[in-house]
């Protein structure tokens, strides 16, 4: 087997060029001794002032804090990788990634720092805790409004924001609109168009007569203005006689709905899918009349719901949803959404399952 040996040229050349700084410690005295040009231009020294700096200078750490970083890294043969803050000569203060290494030349001991600039992604981790909760408050209260209903809702995105979104108005004193919405994708872009969809639907509901005509509206609007994007959503509108318990409904593109007759202790999949929002310009979509009894539910999910399987795929999901229905048909949407999870008892790791967002909104008549 041939062996390369790469010329000192080499190693010097990936010093100067490499994009994170590089910088060498003594580890008896903690001065910086040496330093790549990164780091000049990063902190801001130039290589006098850099050179013979105290390692302290440069971190916003106690001394002891330094040294017991230091002794944690001398006692590693592989090393050690940590973040802490970093202060810059305009004082700046950044957040940095550290791998850190012990080595010898010489007679002497010195600690070779890898250091990345993580500032930007830290700053982006507070962005996007900031919007899932924003994206949080957009939903509504799950208590009802509504006396002749209970409402439940479990939601779930799969990163830091959701592709999915639900919402209800009232269109008249008599009628209660519901939208759950399923964008393709996940994460901040998906997030974008959920933010839009609610913007859309309170704006042009209220001049709807039918859940078909709204989803037609929703759909021209998104394939015209998104077209080029390829992006496209499920949604499904129901429009709630709150005293006679009349449910108009209209589907395009989420999952078939169950309604759970609380006389009969059955659970009944209403299948009236149609095509996706915002594939094509000229979908279109229809209504479905159902009267409801007292003590009957509905159950609406996304896709992220039924993608979850058990290892041997044993079970329709649908078919473990109903079972789950008629069996626990008192407990909340967060509830039933336990108990699902909890019959996939085939995984070793239940979180690694979800991959998806997951909406379950449960919807129950209990008009006397």
């Amino acid at each position: 087997m041939s062996t390369t040996y790469l010329s000192r040229d080499f190693y010097e050349q990936v010093y100067r060029l490499v994009n994170d700084s590089i910088i060498v410690i003594d580890k008896e005295t903690g001065k910086i001794v040496a330093a790549n040009p990164k780091a000049y231009h990063i902190y801001g020294y130039t290589e006098p002032e850099l050179i013979d700096m105290d390692i302290k200078e440069l971190t916003i750490e106690s001394s002891v804090q330094v040294r017991q970083i230091m002794d944690k890294v001398a006692a590693s043969s592989k090393g050690c990788t940590f973040q802490t803050k970093h202060k810059k000569k305009n004082g700046t203060v950044m957040d940095v990634e550290i791998n850190s290494q012990l080595f010898v030349s010489g007679n002497k001991e010195f600690f070779l720092n890898v250091i990345r600039d993580i500032s930007m992604e830290k700053q982006f981790c507070r962005d996007l805790e900031l919007a899932r909760t924003m994206q949080k408050n957009l939903m509504p209260e799950e208590s009802s409004p509504e006396p002749n209903f209970n409402f439940s809702f479990f939601y779930q995105p799969l990163l830091h924001v959701s592709g999915d979104m639900y919402d209800y108005v009232y269109l008249n004193d008599d009628c209660l609109v519901f939208l759950l919405v399923d964008v393709m994708g996940h994460g901040i872009p998906a997030a974008l168009y959920t933010a839009a969809v609610k913007l859309f639907f309170r704006d042009k509901i209220r001049k709807c007569h039918f859940p078909s005509e709204f989803l037609s509206k929703l759909n021209r609007y998104f394939n015209h203005n998104v077209d080029e994007l390829g992006i496209f959503m499920g949604a499904i509108c129901l429009f709630l006689d709150v005293k006679n318990g009349i449910v108009l409904c209209s589907n395009g593109g989420i999952n078939e709905f169950i309604l759970f007759d609380s006389q009969q202790g059955k659970c009944q999949l209403i299948e009236n899918k149609g095509p996706y929002i915002g594939m094509f310009g000229n979908s279109c979509y229809v209504d479905y009349g159902l009267k409801l009894n007292p003590g009957d539910q509905l159950y609406l999910y996304t896709d992220g719901l039924v993608d979850l399987r058990d290892v041997n795929d044993r079970m329709n999901p649908q078919e473990l949803l109903c079972q789950l229905v008629v069996k626990n048909s008192k407990i909340n949407a967060d509830q039933l959404f336990a108990e699902y999870l909890n019959r996939l008892s085939s995984f070793a790791d239940r979180r690694e399952i979800i991959k998806d967002d997951v909406t379950l909104l449960k919807i129950e008549y209990n008009c006397v």
